[in-house]
């Protein structure tokens, strides 16, 4: 798996292109166009999939009021803050925004779940680190919780195994642990409590994986190289709701089954909240290729209004000029077609 590369942003896709197209009519999803062959990229971010995910078990009984809390979507648990004294009386998973680059960032909390009892301690992961397997202690009563640590490197490669412990907190004892499945990450706590923590464990979401990059010439095939957001040396920014956020990229594209063909590449947004539309802007391509294209591409493109994470990504369109209808033509673009991310505030 290659890592994350802070000076440039790849993306090599292609599409099996059949017949003629973009050279005359407005083709449609039903025009017989087959399904492109596939998309990889290189730099593509580490995201957090909130569709994947693993219940770890928990320890305690079943006492108290059921609870179940997430991290904010986009974030990861780094850290806990508890209240203990003979058991556990209060816990709060500590999160940090998983960012572009594998980096963390801002921090956020889960609701402080049981009472207010005991003394309170926290912990954490080292700084580049993520919560990735559970430790708990305790029966029938949680009496103690901490976690071992991973980096954002081996989460990419998804080989298992931790780099650092989370030592611990709430009443010494025999512990048990847990971990979360391979390339997956602690982003969420749940369990029963009330006066204080009647049963706890964890909750595990999958980091998004992005295949190595592959060149595929099948017919219509592109390459985009040094994307960058606002001038970032990362294709990551953060941008005012509202406001336009400028693109740069070099593409090159061929198209050797239909070189008298007109061709685009497609930019959109795509929330991490699936409730929000997805976002089709604009071609950063719209030509003929011929045998080989190739130069670069500057726009100033408008950020949402609704704040969140968004992640960029491209599609293909064959139509006679930039037509961003093409976005939804053989299924809208999934996490694979990602070359930057912005977050909207």
């Amino acid at each position: 798996m290659k890592s994350i590369h802070r000076s440039i942003g790849l993306l090599t896709a292609s599409f099996l292109v059949g017949g003629l197209v973009g050279c005359g009519p407005e083709l449609s999803e039903s025009s017989g166009n087959p399904e492109p062959s596939r998309v990889e990229t290189r730099a593509a971010p580490l995201t957090v999939d909130p569709e994947i995910h693993t219940t770890l078990s928990p320890t305690g009984g079943s006492g108290g009021n059921e609870f179940s809390d997430s991290c904010p979507v986009g974030y990861v648990g780094t850290g806990l803050s508890i209240r203990s004294g003979d058991w556990l009386d209060q816990v709060q998973l500590i999160c940090r925004k998983l960012n572009l680059d594998g980096t963390l960032g801002d921090t956020a909390y889960t609701p402080e779940r049981g009472g207010w009892g005991g003394w309170p301690s926290s912990g954490s992961c080292p700084d580049d680190q993520i919560m990735t397997e559970e430790l708990l202690g305790g029966d029938p009563w949680a009496r103690q919780v901490g976690a071992q640590c991973s980096t954002a490197t081996r989460l990419k490669d998804a080989t298992g195994g931790f780099d650092s412990t989370l030592s611990p907190l709430g009443r010494e004892g025999d512990l048990w642990t847990e971990a979360c499945p391979a390339g997956s990450a602690i982003t969420g706590i749940y369990g029963h409590a009330g006066n204080w923590v009647d049963q706890v464990g964890f909750l595990c979401s999958k980091i998004d994986n992005v295949p190595s990059p592959a060149s595929i010439d099948m017919g219509f095939h592109f390459t985009l190289s040094n994307v960058s957001i606002n001038g970032s040396i990362i294709p990551s920014a953060t941008v005012p709701a509202g406001q336009n956020f400028l693109l740069d990229l070099d593409y090159s594209v061929q198209d050797t089954n239909c070189p008298g063909c007109y061709d685009q590449i497609i930019v959109g947004l795509v929330s991490s909240d699936p409730a929000v539309p997805q976002q089709p802007l604009a071609c950063v391509y719209d030509g003929m290729p011929m045998s080989g294209d190739s130069g670069h591409s500057q726009l100033s493109l408008p950020a949402p209004t609704q704040p969140g994470t968004y992640t960029l990504r491209v599609h293909y369109g064959q139509d006679i000029s930039c037509n961003t209808a093409w976005w939804t033509v053989n299924g809208t673009p999934g996490p694979e077609t990602i070359i930057g991310e912005i977050e909207v505030q």
